[in-house]
């Protein structure tokens, strides 16, 4: 039984090699979005935790930590 692998020998020609590349930036576009939706989320968080001393010494109000903790994460 053949182990599971790709043949990158099969694609050689240069609009299959060009093909490849867009798909493999086009997966880092993807990723790097997926990161900073999850760096949203955390931070989201941490500020949902804050107490109303830390609020002040970081100059914003409760009004503002709640507005920004209700925006979907994908805003920004």
């Amino acid at each position: 039984m053949r182990p599971n692998y790709f043949d990158f020998g099969k694609y050689q020609s240069r609009r299959e090699c060009n093909l490849c590349r867009e798909v493999v930036e086009t997966l880092r576009t993807v990723i790097a979005e997926l990161r900073l939706w999850r760096a949203r989320v955390r931070e989201r968080r941490e500020l949902a935790v804050l107490d109303h001393v830390m609020m002040r010494d970081i100059g914003v109000t409760p009004a503002e930590i709640t507005r920004e903790c209700n925006k979907p994460f994908w805003r920004g």
